[in-house]
């Protein structure tokens, strides 16, 4: 199942933890943007077709660096908040 989930996304980074899916890329342009949406509904179909739900308040967006994009992302339209910090494996990123 993971492996189709990465063959049906585009360019950003896509790490498979346990039970969780993290999308990481680098927003240079426009088109990265408009690609880590993509991404975003590219999962959402992917689980929705394994009968699997995503869990649309466990998400979040965490900027990281000067610049922030002026983009809400979103999963089956609804948007995804921003956090400051987020705790993966026992470490907390800010």
């Amino acid at each position: 199942m993971a492996s189709e989930c990465r063959s049906a996304l585009p360019p950003p980074t896509l790490f498979f933890v346990a039970y969780d899916v993290e999308l990481y890329v680098t927003l240079v342009s426009n088109v990265d943007v408009t690609e880590l949406q993509m991404a975003l509904s590219a999962v959402a179909w992917w689980a929705d077709y394994w009968q699997l739900s995503v869990s649309v308040d466990k998400c979040g967006v965490l900027h990281d660096g000067k610049h922030v994009a002026p983009t809400m992302f979103a999963i089956n339209n609804f948007p995804l908040r921003v956090v400051t910090s987020y705790r993966d494996l026992g470490i907390t990123i800010t």
